[in-house]
């Protein structure tokens, strides 16, 4: 048995194995690494997919959508589709694509702005509290 991990508010045990929850905590890291990096390639996708429908280069592309994030290249790529002739298909099947990311970015957002670490009697946990 390692050093204790006592919870301040309740005095209650969080966790008696000090190298246990370092292990997990080098393993959550390396999984939201992992996880950022991947949605950041999304990212880049989504951005080549709005450079295509609005038929623009990549230099104009970053000099009106530098810092533009997953949510407002959606939100053009939308526009584009309402505007034009694309095919309905096409559209029922970005929608599709987008509705996912929309839910994986809200997520990622909860992640990377508002989680914090913390870990109860059953294990690591991230609360946006």
């Amino acid at each position: 048995m390692g050093t204790k991990i006592i919870e301040p508010l309740t005095g209650h045990i969080v966790h008696d194995d000090v190298g246990l929850i370092i292990e997990e905590s080098k393993r959550f890291n390396e999984f939201l690494g992992g996880f950022i990096l991947s949605f950041a390639k999304i990212e880049s996708m989504l951005y080549k997919v709005l450079l295509h429908y609005a038929n623009i280069s990549d230099a104009v592309g970053r000099s009106i959508l530098s810092g533009t994030r997953v949510g407002g290249l959606i939100q053009y790529i939308r526009a584009i589709a309402a505007n034009t002739d694309m095919d309905e298909k096409r559209k029922q099947d970005l929608e599709v694509v987008f509705g996912r990311l929309e839910s994986i970015n809200g997520m990622r957002d909860e992640l990377i702005h508002r989680a914090r670490p913390g870990y109860s009697p059953s294990g690591a946990l991230i609360s946006n509290i």
